[in-house]
């Protein structure tokens, strides 16, 4: 995003050379949220206290 948003020769040479790695990785991700049977939950906190104890302001 930020690569389009900068008018920037060396910008505009890094968005050519990433583009496309970047379709790559939406469409790959694309297909395997529509694989899913069921929310991929990996990685999150099951004590539903956690997110309060991080910021206890």
């Amino acid at each position: 995003m930020e690569l389009r948003e900068w008018n920037d020769a060396q910008a505009k040479a890094w968005l050519n050379v990433l583009e496309p790695l970047e379709i790559k990785v939406a469409t790959n991700f694309q297909r395997w949220l529509q694989k899913l049977a069921f929310p991929d939950r990996t990685g999150t906190h099951s004590h539903t206290a956690f997110p309060a104890l991080q910021n206890p302001g």
